[in-house]
């Protein structure tokens, strides 16, 4: 589908076609009455638009998507465009206004016991706290959001939820705690580090084959349209042969049907002349 299409040129950095391929799957999907996938698709844009901090194209799509989501009870999808709204007015230090949406996603997140969630609002909300210099509130929070990622094991949530605990806990003058997350998150960040070499070395593979079916289609589509202009050019030829054939059978045709026809007219004045000499004869 061309939201997998998209998902695929995203994880190539190819943002722009990616977009491409979501806002068609988009069209589809509206067509065909697929609410669900317009929200999803609308949300993957918000966050190409969010990654390169288009703030207000990034909240027009998720807005969208969470009146879609809203209008349909899309409860967990509406869940993650609310976490989502608030990451937006956090990057614009709308702090009051990003905490209630973070709120919001989390009370939603409890019912489903959606644990992920949970512990990725609760450490944004967090993070809120650690901005404003609240730093107790930045560890309760904190505390509580990387108890549920450890519960679930989510190295990612955690390592993000350690160096917000390490700066909370240095700014509340509590160095050991400080000291033990810090180290907690550089030796998470090292893991991940040789996680993102693996990666780049498989995306550099994917640009590479990219480029090369790239070239392959280009070469392939010139070969064709050289093709189907030879092939235009002889059917061309082939037609303007039967053309100017059809027109030498109509000249010959013309042409003998004047022949006959001066013919006859002669034959005719002939006959005549032989029929007054006769005449002349038979007086005679």
């Amino acid at each position: 589908s061309y939201t997998n299409l998209g998902i695929i040129y995203r994880s190539i950095y190819e943002d722009s076609i990616a977009s491409v391929f979501y806002n068609k799957s988009i069209k589809i999907r509206r067509e065909i009455g697929d609410s669900m996938g317009v929200s999803n698709d609308l949300i993957n844009i918000g966050l190409i638009f969010y990654d390169k901090k288009l703030y207000e194209d990034a909240y027009s799509c998720f807005n969208q998507a969470l009146v879609i989501s809203q209008q349909n009870n899309f409860i967990q999808l509406k869940s993650k465009i609310l976490l989502n709204i608030g990451l937006i007015f956090l990057e614009k230090k709308k702090f009051i206004e990003a905490e209630n949406y973070f709120n919001n996603s989390y009370q939603i997140q409890k019912k489903l016991n959606d644990k992920q969630g949970m512990s990725s609002s609760l450490n944004e909300i967090a993070n809120i706290h650690l901005e404003l210099q609240d730093y107790k509130m930045a560890i309760k929070y904190g505390m509580e959001a990387i108890e549920i990622a450890e519960q679930i094991e989510n190295t990612a949530l955690i390592k993000n939820i350690s160096i917000i605990l390490s700066n909370a806990y240095v700014k509340n003058l509590e160095y050991k705690k400080g000291y033990y997350y810090l180290n907690k998150w550089k030796k998470l960040s090292q893991s991940f580090s040789k996680s993102n070499k693996t990666k780049e070395i498989l995306i550099a593979l994917e640009k590479a084959k990219y480029e090369s079916e790239k070239k392959e289609i280009i070469k392939n589509h010139k070969d064709e349209k050289e093709h189907q202009d030879i092939k235009f050019k002889l059917e061309q030829k082939n037609k303007n042969l039967q053309q100017n054939s059809l027109i030498v059978v109509v000249v010959i045709i013309l042409a003998f049907a004047i022949f006959w026809f001066y013919r006859l007219r002669i034959s005719n004045e002939q006959n005549k002349l032989i029929d007054k000499q006769k005449q002349i004869v038979d007086i005679s």
